[in-house]
């Protein structure tokens, strides 16, 4: 039997307990690839949150977000993001409750309460508090609600960008 694909999932698999990447896992993926079989990631993560372990073993392919997110050889080929009106209705119930909420899309995590520790446990800091908008707040010196298009919203070079497509919310 010819194989044209492997998909490994990351803990336990491509990661050890070291969270690191073995040498002979670097060896068999590099030997799939010399013999012209595709190498995937299958995760339920953001893939955000597994990079820094693709990038290194020339994966750019994966399946993340539970099948929700699927790129391949770089390119974005199915993508089911949580409708628009479910978002608002997430976000505005849990802003009314005083209720955290954490939404993740391709690129960051982004949270109404992000804690200190998790923030920590991201890789490279990618959980973005932004139900308020600091842009707006240090423009004007006033704490003020974002706009609906401001929330849940990445700030970029101090001003709040639109809201990217978001694959899940715990």
């Amino acid at each position: 039997m010819t194989y044209k694909a492997v998909f490994f999932d990351i803990d336990g698999t491509l990661v050890n307990e070291e969270k690191e990447i073995p040498q002979d896992t670097i060896e068999a993926i590099a030997q799939l690839k010399e013999s012209g079989i595709d190498v995937f990631i299958a995760t339920g993560r953001a893939p955000y949150y597994f990079q820094h372990y693709a990038k290194p073993l020339g994966i750019d392919s994966f399946v993340s977000f539970n099948g929700s997110y699927v790129v391949y050889k770089g390119k974005v080929v199915h993508e089911h993001p949580i409708p628009e009106k479910t978002l608002e209705l997430l976000e505005s119930t849990a802003l009314a409750n005083n209720h955290p909420i954490v939404m993740q899309g391709a690129e960051a995590g982004y949270a109404n309460y992000p804690t200190t520790r998790s923030i920590r446990s991201l890789p490279n800091r990618s959980m973005i508090c932004v139900l308020r908008c600091p842009a707006t707040e240090a423009a004007t010196g006033r704490r003020r609600r974002c706009t609906k298009r401001c929330c849940i919203a990445k700030l970029t070079r101090n001003r709040c960008t639109r809201r990217p497509k978001l694959r899940s919310v715990t």
